[in-house]
């Protein structure tokens, strides 16, 4: 009785199966160095064109001769065209030629995931670590084979109950990592666009409020910009954020940013964890942020799925936020200047606390919509006038937020 050949078990693992070959150490090691030495911006560009024609070519190419002769890498040409066999075999060395560098690879990073899971982080950031390790004529070896035979048995394990079985798990790890790197981006974008207001802005409550209200203008036109996309294919929707996050690259690339004068060096000074203030504004933007994603991811799920909120107006009630939010800090900024800053985050407090009760009790939708705009709008300046108050603090007291002059 002839064997049936592996297979998955469904699409969804066919995809995250096919996802973890392309997303290999590559591209998450190796390329960013190489982006950042090869011309940044630029690199990016020809890196998106070559894996729009040869990638997609290729991956779509493989993909269909599996699906068309259901056979493995070596017999599936031989099947399509017996003097094709010489193909399947290339196709097989390379992948092995490709593992006796993925397997060294593999040990480094299987010793430094076991180095930081037993706490030895300290001692791995150290100068001459990796040097001393890599030349140890037994570690290196170890690592490797260890990382061999981990992925060996979850090949001897076949397709399914293997391969599958393992992505559906790894998968959704790295999904998580990529959110966690996509927030660690967007809070560095704004802590640069913030430094850079700081230095030039000689109000910095009104240049704070003018940064978000652009920051805000974004976020409530880059939803109808991806859906018109959207209308015409998936992937020039995914084409277009990525243009997008090019065009960004480009604007940091191209801004100065010179320092200033270098006659100081300038030391970390961590005195400032000491100051009540610095922990005030600390615990206020967290209440803020918390509030803000609550409303915005948990609220307006809810609406929608409770049927409060029609499913068609649902897919819009964030864009009304950001409204709401681009008016309230267009105004602070330019038609009524914060003189009392603290005073004025007591007030916007006290308003966003009862617009969210009224939120959480409403059972209609016109309530719900309105409700949402003036929490949003409540909400506004606070983020924007913390951050410019702290800045504030730090002016008045160098000290205060840990720069000094190194003498």
């Amino acid at each position: 009785m002839e064997k049936k050949a592996s297979s998955f078990s469904g699409q969804i693992g066919f995809v995250l199966a096919a996802a973890g070959s392309a997303v290999g150490v590559g591209n998450l090691w190796r390329f960013p160095y190489l982006a950042a030495k090869d011309g940044g911006g630029l690199f990016l560009l020809v890196y998106l064109v070559l894996v729009l024609t040869f990638g997609f070519t290729l991956l779509t190419s493989d993909i269909a001769i599996g699906r068309r002769t259901k056979q493995s890498a070596i017999r599936a040409y031989e099947t399509m065209r017996p003097k094709w066999k010489f193909l399947g075999i290339l196709t097989f060395l390379v992948p092995v030629l490709i593992m006796t560098y993925y397997a060294v690879i593999g040990g480094w990073i299987t010793k430094y995931a076991a180095v930081y899971l037993t706490g030895q982080s300290a001692a791995a950031a150290e100068d001459g670590y990796f040097t001393s390790f890599i030349t140890s004529p037994v570690s290196p070896v170890v690592f490797a084979l260890l990382f061999m035979g981990v992925t060996a048995f979850i090949v001897y394990n076949g397709v399914e109950g293997g391969i599958e079985r393992v992505s559906r798990y790894m998968m959704p790890i790295l999904l998580v990592l990529a959110f966690f790197i996509v927030g660690i981006a967007k809070g560095s974008v704004l802590n640069t666009c913030t430094i850079l207001v700081s230095g030039n802005s000689a109000d910095r409550t009104r240049g704070m409020n003018t940064m978000h209200a652009c920051y805000a203008c974004g976020a409530l036109l880059c939803p109808f910009l991806i859906s018109a996309a959207a209308r015409v294919s998936t992937t020039l929707a995914v084409l277009a954020l990525a243009a997008l996050g090019l065009v960004l690259w480009l604007v940091y690339l191209f801004t100065p940013m010179a320092g200033r004068a270098k006659a100081k060096e300038a030391v970390t000074d961590w005195s400032f964890l000491r100051s009540s203030r610095f922990w005030l504004l600390t615990g206020l933007l967290f209440c803020q942020n918390a509030a803000e994603q609550s409303v915005v991811g948990w609220m307006v799920t809810y609406f929608k799925d409770s049927g409060i909120i029609a499913g068609t107006l649902a897919a819009y009630t964030v864009t009304v936020m950001w409204g709401a939010t681009l008016i309230g800090r267009l105004l602070i900024a330019f038609v009524f200047p914060l003189k009392q800053p603290r005073k004025a985050m007591v007030f916007m407090a006290f308003f966003c606390t009862a617009f969210y009760f009224a939120i959480m009790q409403t059972h209609s939708q016109l309530p719900a919509i309105l409700l949402l705009f003036a929490f949003a709008f409540s909400m506004a300046g606070m983020n924007p006038t913390a951050v410019a108050s702290a800045g504030g603090i730090q002016r008045r007291d160098p000290d205060a937020l840990g720069h000094r002059q190194g003498s």
